[in-house]
């Protein structure tokens, strides 16, 4: 079994048999305080940041003064690391890196601007720099993290085991856009992360995830709401 403990934003522990994971080593805005406990960091064998934004990456810092780690992120990545530090793999997208027995697949991932109002499908303006998401292959179970993003046309039926998804609005996709999303890639269970964030610096207004939740299950799937520090077995 794979563990996934969900620490706010977008950020994850994945915790294998063999192998742990970090997905997003950010900081919390706009008090500066790492998302994930320093102590996660210690025994942690692969980071994968999906973005160079400090929610994202602004405690890569503590990362990799607790040692020699494997960085896996986008090439704009390395201008804002010490790459003489770590083991920093570029990743683009529709590539693949297998790493200690993990396989990391990207894929683009892409932020919106913040706003109120309808908002056409596809249609909204992304003012940050595109990002990555990934299909992350751990001891026979699949895990896809979107990344901070909008909805996108070229998601495929990837049929992830569990599906880490955006759902709060403003910088990614609301929950009647993420339901879209879960539609298209069909997951077996669903996971919404990056909502109910700082007011005007992400999203607009607060969501529901119970409502969310009970949408997609109404429509076959199942979703699971975890708080900070909470974990879910797959």
């Amino acid at each position: 079994m794979v563990r996934v403990i969900f620490y706010g934003y977008s950020s994850f522990v994945i915790k294998g048999e063999t192998v742990k994971i970090i997905i997003d080593p950010g900081k919390a805005i706009p008090d500066d305080s790492p998302i994930i406990p320093a102590d996660e960091y210690s025994d942690a064998d692969l980071i994968l940041v999906t973005s160079i934004g400090e929610d994202h990456s602004g405690a890569l810092s503590s990362v990799i003064s607790s040692g020699f780690k494997v960085v896996i992120g986008p090439e704009e990545l390395k201008e804002h690391i010490n790459v003489e530090n770590i083991n920093f793999q570029p990743i683009k997208n529709q590539e693949e890196i297998y790493l200690l027995g993990v396989r990391t697949q990207a894929f683009i991932a892409t932020p919106g601007q913040i706003g109120g109002g309808l908002r056409s499908l596809f249609k909204r303006k992304s003012v940050a720099p595109e990002g990555l998401g990934y299909l992350i292959t751990i001891e026979e179970r699949t895990i896809c993290h979107l990344g901070e993003t909008l909805l996108r046309e070229d998601w495929e039926e990837w049929r992830p085991d569990l599906l880490l998804l955006p759902i709060g609005g403003g910088t990614t996709m609301d929950p009647t856009e993420a339901i879209l999303a879960v539609d298209k890639i069909k997951p077996r269970v669903v996971v919404p992360m990056h909502y109910n964030l700082p007011a005007g610096i992400y999203q607009s207004r607060q969501v529901d995830p119970n409502q969310f939740v009970s949408q997609i299950e109404e429509r076959g799937f199942e979703g699971k709401i975890l708080e900070p520090g909470h974990s879910i077995l797959i």
